[in-house]
């Protein structure tokens, strides 16, 4: 893998409305975002991931999802995805269930 650098101007800065739906069986994580530029494998933090969803089903539109969970049990964590200039990235946890797929 080759490490990229970048000044901090270069990188978008996205406007992102974060909507949530849960119930019993799943819950749902939709980022609306707006730059007005494509960046391709642009990063976002995923923060307060339901600990429920720790063995869960994901399914996703992202690239790829790197679960992170400390030593507390928090859980977080990062989406890669192709950043367009208004795109929306969605994960989805299918609760009690075991595996992972893209949506």
């Amino acid at each position: 893998m080759s490490v990229r650098h970048f000044a901090a101007g270069d990188l978008p800065d996205p406007d992102i409305a974060v909507s949530t739906a849960s119930d019993g069986n799943y819950h749902e994580v939709t980022y609306t975002l707006r730059s007005g530029v494509a960046f391709t494998d642009y990063l976002l933090a995923v923060w307060d991931i339901p600990r429920e969803c720790r063995d869960a089903t994901l399914e996703t539109n992202a690239k790829e999802f790197m679960w992170i969970e400390n030593t507390d049990g928090n859980c977080r964590g990062i989406l890669c995805f192709d950043l367009e200039p208004e795109c929306e990235v969605r994960l989805r946890w299918e609760l009690g269930s075991h595996a992972w797929s893209k949506m």
